[in-house]
This record gives structure tokens, sequence and C-alpha cells, in this order.
């Protein structure tokens, strides 16, 4: 089991709508992984040798404002 600070995008329609600053993320690693539908082609690196693409998953615990 997992529970990390995260922050992202919100999207309404398919479209970025605003940054989301300290919201946690939470579920188990396993059914993470089970739960992922798609993945991106979206790799960006920022400021570490550290990149992930986009991905979209079916069902995760979020929490914060």
């Amino acid at each position: 089991d997992f529970s990390l600070q995260a922050e992202g995008f919100l999207y309404e329609n398919g479209e970025r709508v605003t940054p989301v600053h300290n919201f946690t993320v939470s579920g188990n690693w396993y059914r993470l992984l089970e739960a992922i539908e798609e993945v991106g082609s979206d790799v960006e690196y920022q400021s570490s040798a550290v990149a992930c693409p986009s991905v979209l998953v079916k069902d995760l615990a979020i929490a914060g404002k």
C-alpha cells in the first residue's frame, strides 16, 4: 500500500484546465498496475533524469483541495 503527495493538472472534457498542487494519492501498488488503461507518449524531462509519461488509471483514491 502507498500514500504519496502529488501534483498534476486538472482535466475537463479532455482539456488541461489548471495545475493542482499538494494532493494525496493512495492505494495498493498491484491494484494500481492492474488499473492502468492507457500510457501517453508525452514524456518530458524536468530538472532530473527521471521522467514519466501521463498514465490513465481507471480507479485511484485522491484527497485534497
